[in-house]
């Protein structure tokens, strides 16, 4: 499996494996609230959890069960993390997930990586289903998928857990996305 993933220069990311001297970065960017109520990252987030998700999409792309890779800018800044959580290659299916740094958002980088990601596992991994799970409530995640031509395909209701700081422990809604080859945006 593929390791270092390059978007078209026009776009100015590419994607690869994190590595150690990312820690720093990827601990300041699960510091963000809207991060650790969208996805399942520790909160609080520390040095550790950061080293233990470096290592964790190291070992799943040794065990070719998942592709997890940070998105870069031309610099190599750090902007956020793309790839397929999971991959299952009896069904050919694959879970895309992602996160952005507060820094880099609203520069379409989730949608622009996520369609690398997408590309990659169709015509190169050979997969031939696609799904993401958002937080209904998550306005962001949901217009990634639907740019990205994912097709909404039903709502688990109370599916996600949230830390809500005033409120503890609030259940979500999730919205289940699928995307075949010919749908890819």
């Amino acid at each position: 499996m593929t390791t270092d993933m390059r978007i078209p220069a026009e776009s100015g990311l590419y994607l690869s494996l994190p590595d150690d001297a990312d820690v720093p970065n990827i601990v300041d960017a699960c510091q963000d609230p809207e991060i650790q109520r969208f996805t399942r990252v520790p909160s609080p987030y520390r040095a550790a959890d950061a080293r233990d998700f470096v290592e964790s999409c190291r070992v799943a792309v040794d065990a070719g069960s998942g592709l997890g890779l940070v998105v870069r800018d031309g610099s190599g800044r750090l902007l956020g993390s793309c790839g397929l959580v999971s991959i299952d290659w009896q069904d050919g299916r694959g879970k895309l997930g992602y996160w952005v740094a507060p820094w880099a958002r609203h520069q379409r980088v989730a949608t622009r990586a996520g369609r690398a990601v997408c590309r990659w596992a169709f015509n190169v991994a050979g997969l031939e289903r696609l799904e993401q799970e958002t937080v209904a409530t998550n306005d962001g995640s949901n217009a990634v998928a639907a740019r990205l031509g994912f097709v909404h395909e039903g709502t688990l209701r109370a599916a996600a857990a949230s830390r809500e700081p005033a409120e503890g422990t609030v259940r979500l809604d999730v919205k289940v996305w699928g995307l075949l080859p010919a749908e890819l945006e």
